[in-house]
């Protein structure tokens, strides 16, 4: 977090606020700290640049793509991308077709 806040001046920001203020003030800046320290990766996330260059379709159960509900879906996702270092499916090598439809409940 240290190393991410040293490129970010506004996760440095959140962070200081983070430790200034109450238990409950806290927890309304954690979804926030989290976006801003997951914007500060550059891995390719799976929707932001791992499959280029092969074709993927992703389902989430009863949420329509483009959605706001998929959108934060997409969001999430790649936060636990970025947290892990890693894509949640593993990205085939080369340019071999690749048609996977994932599918996951809300």
């Amino acid at each position: 977090m240290r190393e991410a806040a040293s490129i970010s001046t506004t996760l440095a920001e959140l962070l200081s606020q983070f430790a200034s203020v109450g238990r409950a003030d806290q927890q309304t800046l954690l979804d926030q700290i989290l976006d801003v320290w997951s914007d500060t990766s550059t891995l390719a996330t799976t929707f932001g640049g791992a499959y280029s260059g092969h074709s993927l379709t992703v389902n989430i159960q009863n949420i329509a793509a483009g959605s706001a509900a998929y959108n934060a879906w997409a969001d999430k996702l790649t936060i636990l991308e970025h947290f892990n270092g890693r894509t949640f499916n593993a990205v085939p090598a080369g340019v071999t077709e690749n048609d996977d439809t994932w599918r996951m409940a809300a």
